[in-house]
């Protein structure tokens, strides 16, 4: 858990990387004021990552219960094309030069 820890808070690419990427910003202070016990920052982050969930996918508009693995698939889903999407706009591959 703690290398967990370590890749999200002390990463300071990912704030490089995921600026306009609302769900892995937001992620991401969640679990920093998870860490910092810092409740009064945690409940608006929550509020705010709801929002944000909410207007991706209409599925989880308002209070109603939903499937936790589609919710789980559906977070992961959206982060790794956030991640995917940073690395693409950011790195480009060289072309190969060969030997004339």
């Amino acid at each position: 858990m703690r290398n967990i820890k370590n890749a999200i808070v002390d990463n300071t690419n990912l704030s490089q990387q995921s600026i306009g990427f609302k769900v892995i910003k937001t992620f991401v202070q969640i679990f920093q004021a998870l860490w910092n016990n810092s409740s009064n920052t945690t409940s608006k982050l929550l509020y705010d990552f709801k929002s944000i969930i909410s207007n991706l996918n209409k599925q989880y508009l308002g209070n109603e219960q939903n499937d936790a693995q589609e919710f789980l698939l559906f977070l992961m889903n959206t982060i790794h094309d956030e991640l995917n999407l940073a690395t693409t706009q950011r790195y480009r591959q060289k072309p190969k030069v060969t030997n004339i």
